[in-house]
């Protein structure tokens, strides 16, 4: 297996990606567990087509809030309160622009010291 994952070709095939080549310096034994968990993942049928296609849709849907109220309402049920609700990126984005808008505000009032303040900037 360490010989076809080593060939030129395969080199050539599998490296796609700008983080190098995964099994260059990989040892027999981590080899073999990646060996056994793509076998394993294999029979569960994880690498079936349709599963795939399924499981990227879904990973569409969940980024895209389909399921937001769905899990707001199963941390309610979970944990007795909504204080904490699950969030979302596009919530969480939200409350990051708003808190940098807050953050430039202050400063603009002169209430907060300039980050540039002690590395060499002025204010």
């Amino acid at each position: 297996m360490q010989g076809i994952l080593r060939s030129e070709k395969a080199i050539d095939l599998l490296s796609t990606t700008n983080r190098g080549y995964p099994f260059l310096d990989t040892t027999k034994k981590t080899l073999q567990h990646y060996v056994d968990v793509f076998k394993k993942e294999g029979a569960e049928g994880y690498h079936d087509p349709d599963w795939l296609n399924e499981a990227l849709a879904a990973t569409e849907e969940r980024n895209a809030g389909v399921y937001d109220d769905y899990l707001n309402a199963k941390f309610k049920e979970e944990w007795g309160s909504d204080e904490n609700q699950y969030y979302t990126d596009t919530e969480d984005e939200k409350d990051n622009a708003e808190a940098d808008k807050e953050s430039a505000s202050t400063v603009a009032d002169g209430h907060e010291e300039s980050d540039a303040v002690g590395k060499g900037g002025t204010t």
